[in-house]
């Protein structure tokens, strides 16, 4: 799967829409996807995000994921990334087992324009 900042929301019924967003951007950005990766995290970079990925996943890389993160971070962006070694494509459900997500979650708080 893809991070939490609009692209890994606790909301696993829009993946396949993360992905097929991201397969666009890669087919008509080709063969630089990663300038685009790069303005893009300057856009979202004040979003609270926590990437999530299964260190076996073969549907998505991790590698994606933590281009991502390395992105995200070289914007400023506090950005979190959890992988999980032993989880495949299937790595919310480690995530949604770590009450350490929960606590987060609850903290973030949109800011006020």
């Amino acid at each position: 799967g893809f991070p939490l900042l609009g692209w890994h929301h606790l909301d696993d019924a829009t993946a396949a829409n993360r992905e097929a967003l991201w397969n666009q951007a890669r087919r008509h950005l080709h063969p630089f996807p990663f300038p685009f990766l790069g303005l893009l995290a300057e856009r979202v970079k004040h979003l609270p995000a926590w990437i999530f990925h299964g260190g076996k996943d073969t549907v998505v890389p991790p590698e994606n994921s933590e281009k991502i993160h390395a992105a995200l971070k070289k914007a400023g962006s506090q950005a979190k990334m959890t992988i999980y070694p032993e989880a495949g494509h299937d790595s919310w459900t480690a995530a949604y087992d770590d009450p350490e997500l929960w606590d987060w979650l609850m903290k973030q708080r949109r800011a006020v324009d």
